[in-house]
């Protein structure tokens, strides 16, 4: 069974949901189990592209490989710039995702997520260092990289940090546990937070769930 579901590439938006359910991961992405996206899940949509409308309607264009804009950056060429919905690759990491924003600058390089709420989880922060891991190494980036969490109504910075050797050790520690649990080298773990198995649209479908409406 392992070997067909096990992943090359995974993706880096599925860390959010391995934080509040890795079991959730197996019954979306190896059993398959489709359902209605919610309205949470919708919203965030709609206002994703919104920002990217917005954004495309001031950004100049960029019109070479993004590897050789960031050449010239680095050489000094060309003045700091920004890039909604960067998609990036790492072969070393086996991760694939798209960043919301990411603002590049000579020596720094600042990765943006966009969320709904006032403060950042732990499942957000674990996304955005697993972001700067896989931006290090797909663009062999060697300045500094800091992350953020910016509201997405407000557009105010709700969490920052610097991605530090501290944060590149959690990183691959996460990134090494999703692919065991992909390659079958793991088990996926059920939350045990009945207030989790309350708001997830599995909870139906879920055996495993510590809580049932009627409970």
């Amino acid at each position: 069974m392992f070997e067909l579901i096990k992943r090359d590439l995974i993706p880096i938006s599925w860390l959010h949901t391995q934080d509040f359910c890795e079991y959730q991961l197996y019954l979306q992405h190896v059993l398959r189990i489709k359902l209605p996206a919610t309205k949470e899940m919708l919203s965030g949509l709609q206002k994703h592209a919104e920002l990217e409308q917005a954004f495309r309607e001031k950004a100049a264009p960029i019109e070479e490989p993004i590897e050789t804009h960031i050449n010239k950056l680095l050489r000094g060429e060309i003045e700091p710039f920004s890039m909604r919905e960067f998609s990036l690759k790492s072969e070393k990491y086996r991760l694939t995702g798209k960043i919301d924003e990411i603002q590049l600058f000579r020596e720094r390089a600042l990765i943006i997520d966009n969320k709904p709420s006032l403060s950042a989880k732990a499942a957000d922060i674990n996304q955005l260092r697993a972001y700067c891991l896989c931006f290090s190494d797909a663009y062999r980036w060697e300045g500094e990289i800091c992350n953020a969490v910016q509201n997405s109504e407000s557009q105010k910075f709700v969490f920052a940090e610097r991605f530090n050797e501290d944060a590149k050790l959690a990183a691959e520690g996460l990134i090494s546990r999703m692919h065991a649990l992909f390659s079958g080298n793991a088990d996926f773990s059920a939350a045990d937070e009945k207030w989790k198995c309350a708001a997830c649209r599995f909870n139906a479908v879920c055996k495993k769930a510590a809580y049932k409406p009627g409970q």
